[in-house]
């Protein structure tokens, strides 16, 4: 894994701002532990709710919309 960084100009009197840390990952097995790492560090709360914005984002791509309550009840009789 290589840290990648915008220096800016060489004599470092304007280097931009770096919105964040690009890494550079020599093989793709390293690539997903890191991820891995990364997540199991959050509270479960924001892994949950991350779950729940890809889930969402998901059915809009589809063109649906969840239902409000993502609590389902029991099958309506017919």
């Amino acid at each position: 894994m290589h840290d990648i960084h915008d220096p800016g100009d060489t004599d470092g009197t304007d280097a931009r701002p770096v919105r964040g840390t690009l890494q550079r990952f020599d093989s793709f097995s390293d690539m997903k532990a890191d991820e891995y790492r990364y997540w199991h560090s959050r509270p479960v709360c924001e892994r949950l709710a991350a779950v729940s914005e890809l889930s969402i984002e998901g059915y809009r791509m589809k063109g649906m919309l969840p239902r409000d309550s993502g609590l389902r009840g029991p099958p309506e009789a017919s």
